[in-house]
């Protein structure tokens, strides 16, 4: 049994869906029920059944849409249960499910993706016997006497070219030779060149190393004397410090000496009652 939905609006502008159920037998027929065993609906119900069933419905289905291979489609429970309680499927719409013609049958393509291959044609398929056949011994006739003539000459000429490039071979390895055993000679030559030279010098960087060691020598001599040379510079001002405050002290007590005498003389005169001329600063 099918299904077929088409959604439509009724007078109050509410959604209405005809229901139109058709029953497919085993002999192949398809025969639709009549209106009057469809239970009752209310007036406002947004489903309505059609008062009228096509004729044509109770016609044989055509042998192609009826084959045994292809099973009918069996409208889903929940979807009939969906359609008697008032609700509009939300998945179908006008422009999705066209109306179906009148007397054919729905029925479900066949999908074939999925379709596993029969086993025969798997196993020939993947599975091929391996030739095991020995490989034939070719044959070949015997050739004219002109052909024979003609090959003979290709294959002397052959040989000939490859006798020369052999020689070319062996002339141009000789050359190479040469020229590798004279670079090779030279390549000797500078190697004890080389090796004289790293003798000298290292000859001369022990000489210098020598040298380099005296003069670290007399640097540290030079700079000994020159620290030594400072200390005496400071000891020399030092001591003429000393020496100019010496002599000042020198001055100083040579004028007080002077001053004193001359007061002390003027105090014995005037002790002894002997005058003494006035001296004048």
């Amino acid at each position: 049994m099918a299904d077929s939905i088409a959604p439509a609006t009724n007078g109050n502008g509410q959604p209405t869906v005809h229901v139109d159920v058709k029953i497919k037998h085993p002999d192949g027929t398809v025969t639709s029920p009549s209106t009057g065993n469809a239970p009752a609906y209310e007036p406002n119900s947004a489903i309505e059944v059609p008062a009228e069933k096509s004729a044509a419905l109770s016609a044989p289905v055509a042998a192609g849409a009826t084959s045994s291979t292809e099973p009918a489609v069996v409208g889903e429970p929940s979807t009939a249960k969906a359609v008697e309680a008032g609700a509009v499927p939300a998945t179908t719409t006008a422009a999705d499910t066209p109306a179906p013609a009148a007397g054919s049958a729905i029925v479900a393509p066949i999908d074939t993706a999925n379709t596993a291959p029969a086993a025969g044609q798997a196993s020939a398929a993947t599975t091929t016997a391996p030739n095991t056949a020995a490989p034939s011994t070719i044959v070949t006739p015997a050739l004219p006497p002109k052909e024979l003539k003609k090959l003979d000459k290709l294959q002397r000429t052959e040989a000939k070219n490859q006798e020369t490039e052999m020689k070319k071979s062996i002339k141009e390895a000789a050359a190479a030779e040469k020229l590798f055993r004279k670079a090779r000679k030279a390549e000797v030559q500078s190697q004890k060149r080389h090796s004289k030279a790293r003798d000298a010098e290292h000859k001369a960087a022990k000489a210098l190393n020598k040298v380099n060691e005296k003069h670290e020598k007399t640097v540290k001599t030079l700079e000994k004397a020159l620290e030594e040379l400072n200390i005496k510079k400071k000891h020399t001002e030092t001591t003429n410090a000393t020496y100019e405050i010496a002599k000042k002290r020198i001055d100083e007590t040579r004028e007080n000496k002077a001053q004193g005498d001359s007061e002390r003389a003027v105090r014995a005169a005037a002790m002894h009652g002997t005058p003494q001329p006035s001296t004048v600063a």
